[in-house]
Order: C-alpha cells, then sequence, then structure tokens
C-alpha cells in the first residue's frame, strides 16, 4: 500500500504521507531563544513552543470543530457504543471502545513488528534503502552502521 499524496514528477520522491503532516503539525516544537551577553550572541533558554490544537476533535465534547467536520451520532441496534461518521469523509465510522485491549495490544505490536517491512516505506528508507526486522534489531540491541552504505 502506498498512502503518499503524490510523486514528484521531476525526481520520483514521494511526497508527505497525510500521516506524517499531521504529525509535523501536532510534535513538539523547542527553539532556543539567543541573547546579547558581553556584546556577543550566546544561546539562552530552550523555549517549547505551544501546539496549535484548535482544530483536534474531541469526541466527547460539542465543541465548534465537531459541527465544522460534520460529525454525527448513531446509535446502531446490535453496537453497544455511540457509533460517529462524519460528513466531509463519506464512508468513514468512528467505533469507541470497539476493540478489546488484547486486540489493541495486538495491532499495536504488528504495527511495529511487520507493518514497516518492505514494502512499506519508513523515513530511514530514502537513505539506506529497503531495513527489514527493524524493530526486532532494535530489541535484540542492534544499531544502525551510519557511515556503512551499500551503493
Amino acid at each position: 500500500m502506498d498512502y503518499t499524496k503524490e510523486v514528484d514528477a521531476e525526481d520520483g520522491v514521494h511526497a508527505r504521507t497525510a500521516f506524517r503532516d499531521a504529525e509535523k503539525k501536532y510534535q513538539l516544537h523547542r527553539e532556543r531563544k539567543m541573547k546579547m551577553k558581553g556584546g556577543k550572541l550566546r544561546p539562552g533558554k530552550m523555549i517549547t513552543r505551544p501546539t496549535d490544537m484548535s482544530d483536534v476533535l474531541d469526541i466527547q465534547s460539542t465543541s465548534d470543530v465537531a459541527m465544522r467536520v460534520g460529525l454525527t451520532r448513531h446509535d446502531v441496534q446490535g453496537y453497544e457504543g455511540p457509533v460517529y461518521t462524519f460528513a466531509a469523509h463519506p464512508g468513514l465510522v468512528f467505533l469507541p471502545g470497539a476493540l478489546s485491549s488484547t486486540q489493541q495490544q495486538q495491532l499495536t505490536a504488528a504495527s511495529l513488528v511487520d507493518f514497516p517491512n518492505p514494502p512499506a516505506r519508513t523515513n530511514h528508507e530514502l537513505q539506506y534503502g529497503p531495513l527489514p526486522g527493524l524493530w526486532r534489531a532494535a530489541q535484540a540491541g542492534l544499531k544502525l552502521n551510519w557511515d556503512r552504505r551499500d551503493d
């Protein structure tokens, strides 16, 4: 599966995925404030820049964001609990609590062990090529040799 938005026709490099765009948007941003001391610019304190969470959807609240994305709650016969749909994303159905803790753990383990293996792309693949067994190697204490390249 390829979840990239598009491929740059000029050099064939994949654009960032929607997930990566969201990850970049909500990551912790820290920056160093510089100050003048003795006529020289010196590094100062690290400042954490606040993250804009105004468009994050909280299913439990009835916020403006929920109205903006067209969130609708449904009660479905045969399913205990609420079911949500999104007008802006036809076919997307959100079922909170649909998976047991065991199922969530199995999916989490698979996302670390199985899903990053080829043909899936990882953020290391552009520089180092496919790296099968990356999670197992990390668990075994192996480290990536940054100097070695098999070009």
